[in-house]
């Protein structure tokens, strides 16, 4: 079964335009909801934030 190239694009382009809303999701939790140092550490070092 073959993978036609466009939805294969559109897929990419979707998860690309998903990032940002996961990673904001994420550090407004990380406000609100205290955190592991260990993964404030993570965070410090995302490049979205």
């Amino acid at each position: 079964m073959m993978v036609r190239p466009l939805s294969a694009l559109t897929a990419i382009a979707a998860a690309e335009m998903a990032q940002p809303f996961f990673w904001m999701l994420l550090l407004e939790v990380a406000l609100t909801v205290p955190v592991p140092p260990s993964l404030r550490l993570f965070q410090a070092g995302s490049p979205w934030l």
